[in-house]
């Protein structure tokens, strides 16, 4: 089984095998020169031992068989060569005298040859002499008798030994040691591979592991996480990395998931801006004649009952569009198209425009409406005075709402040394009062205080709301305090800073213009009858001379036909809307070399971005419906001051 598997891995080069197969060759290796060495050892000590026994036995029987062969005493010689005859070793003992005759043979005859060519090699002297032929050795014995000083050569005794026990012995020892060698290594293998695979398996465990995770798949479980050693903690260690690209999947997917949600909510944002503008259209077209044209009748010499009446439809008029500002304003909050103007204007008479305009419903109730303005409000600011307005707006209306008797003050101060760093606007009623629990709801959008204020007062719940916004959006902030049962304030602070008397012009300067008094020559691009009839009647008080056109594609013919003075451009219209029609007429213009004819506006659709696309058209101005006579005669004073201005230098 270890050995499949390091076949499997060899090409891999585990840690099992990297391991595992340089410690078994070290392991075999120690053991074969261990066993070589023991093997040698011993060989040569039995070959030792063996020399030892011949030169001890040929010593021993040396002089007596060299006795016996000089008294010619056979059986002396036989009884010496006892010692020898019982050696196992000895194969064969032959005397043979100084001519080499064999005097005495024993033994086996067929190794007489082996003796006599050993002693034929042997050198002369008196020392016996041992020779290894083959695995036989043959010790040559010379027999000298000494006698009187005088010796005397009386031949040799030759022995031949056969060695085959010091082979054995040697085998033996071999074999020993080998067997040894392989039980040895045997227990040295299993505890190394039990060693390794404690260590190597958990390691390719989470190689495994590891190479799953790096390609995605981290359901893959871990194993080893409790051991305490070194490798509890790197199955650890990557456990913590499988939990982080968990994590981070999950946050992969989850920013996948709002990546969705807000292209979703861009294209509900949009939708809702598309729904806006339309809206917004189909909203103010209608109340542009109601209101409009109810404008014009009140320049209008009526009875006092008329005039009720009209004054009746002109605020009911009035309160239906501070509605529709007030749902179209939130839906521009929640699609993010809140748009904040920075122009100059002077703060005072922004407050006075507002008291002006409810000081009708504050005599109706029959309670006073007061304004008073310190030293340090006063001045040209720079802000959105549009928005202000709203506030305020929003602020009195609900004052007046809520006030049965006793009335409303506004107070307006400034902030900082001398009022530059802004303004803070204070609205007090002597009102009803909102009781505690119920302020926390004040700002919240279409919150009341309880259901039967909506039953008796009205309202939508979200002009508060509004407030706050717009307050927030212009870097400020709106809050309330009330008192039931003696009145509420509303505050509201806003970084409008103070301009120097220096800085100012342009803007208010702008805005101030007054109509230019001469007959003019209008054409009016207008699709809607009911918005036909109501420029008609707004020429007709300024006494001007109209055209209409129904589409853009009549407006830019009757332009070729005629010279105007001023255009008023629907945008909405069939066949070819009014921005289309202001860059047919500017590319004539510009191709045939004429001066640009001024070019007004009027829509639903007044958002910046949508201003902005009217300017790059090539119009000079817009004005919102419903069309506010005034604001309409501000705007062709505006667009036709430049002509003004050049035709008395050209007079000049």
């Amino acid at each position: 089984m270890i050995g499949a598997a390091l076949i499997r891995r060899a090409r891999g080069r585990s840690i099992l095998f990297q391991v595992l197969a340089p410690s078994l060759i070290l392991v075999v290796l120690s053991f074969l020169a261990m066993a070589g060495v023991t093997a040698w050892s011993r060989a040569s000590g039995a070959s030792e031992m063996f020399r030892r026994k011949v030169e001890l036995s040929a010593s021993l029987s040396r002089e007596n068989v060299t006795a016996g062969v000089w008294m010619l005493d056979e059986a002396a010689v036989k009884a010496a060569l006892v010692p020898i005859l019982d050696d196992p070793d000895a194969r064969l003992v032959l005397i043979l005298d100084p001519q080499r005759k064999a005097l005495l043979q024993t033994g086996d005859a067929a190794l007489r040859d082996q003796a006599l060519q050993a002693l034929s090699h042997a050198p002369d002297g008196s020392s016996a002499r041992h020779l290894r032929q083959s695995h036989y050795l043959v010790s040559v014995v010379p027999l000298i008798h000494e006698e009187n000083d005088e010796a005397r050569a009386l031949g040799h005794m030759v022995i031949v030994y056969d060695t085959a026990s010091v082979a054995a012995a040697a085998w033996s020892t071999a074999l020993w040691v080998g067997g040894v060698a392989i039980v040895a290594t045997a227990l040295i293998v299993a505890v190394l591979v039990g060693l390794m695979r404690r260590i190597a398996t958990p390691l390719d465990t989470l190689s495994t592991a590891m190479g799953a995770l790096a390609v995605g798949r981290l359901d893959t479980p871990l194993s080893g996480l409790k051991r305490d050693d070194e490798i509890g903690d790197m199955a650890r260690a990557v456990q913590v990395f499988k939990d982080n690209a968990l994590r981070l999947r999950q946050a992969e997917h989850e920013s996948a998931r709002l990546e969705e949600e807000r292209a979703r909510a861009d294209a509900a944002n949009h939708a809702k801006g598309e729904f806006l503008a339309h809206m917004s259209h189909e909203l103010r077209t209608p109340l542009n004649g109601v209101l409009t044209m109810a404008q014009l009748m009140a320049k209008s010499d009526l009875c006092p009952e008329q005039r009720a009446k009209l004054d009746v439809i002109l605020l009911s008029g009035q309160d239906l569009l501070h509605v529709i500002n007030d749902v179209l304003d939130f839906s521009k909050i929640e699609a993010g198209m809140l748009e904040i103007d920075d122009l100059e204007f002077d703060a005072a008479e922004v407050l006075e425009s507002v008291v002006a305009s409810f000081a009708a419903v504050a005599e109706r109730k029959g309670v006073h409406l007061n304004l008073h303005v310190s030293p340090f409000a006063r001045g040209a600011r720079r802000g959105d005075p549009a928005r202000l307005r709203q506030i305020v707006g929003n602020y009195v209306g609900n004052a007046l709402k809520f006030t049965l008797e006793g009335g409303v003050d506004i107070h307006a101060e400034g902030l900082g040394p001398d009022g530059r760093e802004g303004l803070r606007i204070s609205v007090l009623d002597s009102g009803i009062g909102i009781e505690p629990e119920s302020m926390a709801r004040l700002f919240q959008r279409f919150s009341q205080v309880d259901a039967s204020t909506t039953r008796k007062f009205g309202g939508t719940g979200l002009g508060l709301a509004i407030c706050r916004e717009l307050a927030l959006h212009m870097g400020g902030e709106a809050w309330a305090d009330s008192t039931p049962g003696v009145g509420s304030a509303f505050h509201v602070e806003l970084p409008m800073a103070i301009i120097a008397a220096g800085d100012a012009g342009q803007d208010a300067a702008s805005t101030a213009a007054a109509p230019v008094d001469r007959n003019l020559r209008v054409l009016a691009a207008e699709d809607n009858p009911t918005n036909q009839t109501v420029l008609r009647a707004i020429m007709d008080a300024f006494g001007a001379d109209l055209t209409l056109a129904s589409t853009g594609v009549e407006a830019v013919e009757a332009w070729r036909r005629a010279d105007f003075d001023v255009i008023l451009m629907d945008v909405h219209m069939p066949d070819m809307d009014g921005i289309q029609a202001t860059r047919e007429i500017r590319t004539a213009e510009a191709k045939a070399g004429l001066p640009p004819t001024p070019i007004i506006a009027l829509t639903a659709n007044a958002f910046h971005h949508q201003v902005a696309e009217y300017v790059a058209a090539g119009m000079d101005d817009h004005v919102s419906k419903p069309i506010d006579v005034q604001a309409l005669s501000l705007a062709i004073a505006r667009v036709l001051q430049p002509k003004s201005i050049e035709a008395a230098a050209y007079s000049a």
